[in-house]
């Protein structure tokens, strides 16, 4: 009780009423062979979900009533684990072959859109998308030289016509890395992700790049993954500490460590955050064993975070996405064994 009330007071969010979540299997995102790695929404109506199996990439798109796959590039060496959606256009991005890829849809087929590579490092990867209009959208991911030790934050821009790196701040030790991103505005932008063994958070204010201290817990390692926006004043961050999940909050002046709902004994991690003025999400994996690995979804209710109450998705499945089509809802997506997974959550009061 005394936890909850302080990280009400020092959090200054309001407690909604009392509310049950659930969640359900969706059929239509579990019909491929390979992993959904990212969901996002334009509208109710209309929403991407992309990822990748063998030999190729795998887009899934609803159209207000059902999912259906669509035909993307095929590439021999792919990951596609970011999406970002606006009425009639979106954005995928990834790696193909060790170099960044980029897709992008605007009511045709999804084509490829050049995208840069920085000099002398042979494995570089984009790992989420945020687009603020047809003109303005951020890539993030990372440039690892695998032959010198060395992994470095990437940041590309998109201006409408091509895409450009952007520098970042300078961060401390050989391996570091940028996972996750939220746009509000075109000088609120917020990054994160990992230096070392420690979280790694950076804002941009629409000149440049700066880093913002963020905490980590007594773990012997911690990695922010995802992040999501409310407002200007209120950012959710998730990730894994030390086989922990990690979630941290932005009030406007300071991030802050949150408990997760517990997990007791067993371990986990949290891979996205879906956050808006309807409710926050975050998805990941629930590890009771080595070989034990369920899909996790966690809520936070204004005071704390819940578990909600979701069907049973095996022993070895993990998400990796979430998004919210409409308020009080949420699609998350993953893997069951070797297919794609989604599941639908709802709350109700």
């Amino acid at each position: 009780m005394r936890l909850a009330a302080v990280a009400l007071a020092v959090l200054g969010l309001a407690a909604p009423g009392s509310t049950t979540c659930a969640g359900r299997v969706l059929p239509g995102l579990g019909r491929q062979a390979g992993v959904l790695e990212a969901v996002a929404f334009a509208s109710p109506s209309e929403g991407w979900a992309v990822g990748d199996r063998p030999g190729g990439t795998v887009i899934e798109r609803w159209d207000g009533k059902r999912w259906s796959v669509v035909a993307s590039p095929e590439f021999r060496r792919v990951l596609l684990p970011g999406v970002a959606a606006a009425p009639g256009e979106a954005w995928a991005v990834g790696t193909s072959n060790g170099k960044p890829l980029t897709l992008h849809w605007t009511g045709g087929d999804w084509t490829i859109v050049p995208s840069p590579s920085p000099l002398g490092t042979p494995n570089n990867y984009l790992v989420t998308v945020a687009r603020l209009s047809a003109t303005d959208a951020w890539a993030v991911g990372a440039a690892d030289d695998s032959g010198r030790e060395r992994r470095a934050p990437l940041v590309e821009h998109w201006d409408g016509s091509v895409w450009t790196i952007v520098p970042g701040p300078a961060v401390t030790g050989p391996f570091s890395g940028l996972n996750g991103i939220a746009a509000l505005a075109p000088n609120d932008i917020w990054v994160v992700g990992y230096t070392g063994n420690r979280t790694l958070v950076e804002h941009w204010d629409g000149s440049v790049w700066n880093r913002v201290p963020s905490p980590n817990s007594h773990a012997a390692y911690s990695a922010l993954l995802g992040v999501g926006a409310v407002a200007a004043n209120d950012i959710w961050a998730v990730g894994d500490q030390g086989g922990r999940p990690l979630v941290e909050h932005w009030n406007g002046k300071a991030w802050r460590l949150v408990p997760a709902a517990g997990l007791g004994r067993d371990r986990g991690m949290f891979w996205r955050v879906a956050a808006s003025k309807s409710g926050v999400w975050a998805v990941g994996e629930h590890d009771r064993s080595v070989h034990d690995h369920r899909a996790l979804v966690q809520r936070w209710d204004g005071r704390r975070w819940r578990v909600v109450r979701n069907p049973t998705t095996g022993t070895n499945s993990t998400l990796f996405g979430a998004a919210s089509p409409s308020p009080g809802k949420l699609v998350a997506v993953g893997f069951r064994g070797a297919r794609t997974l989604g599941l639908h959550c709802a709350c109700r009061r």
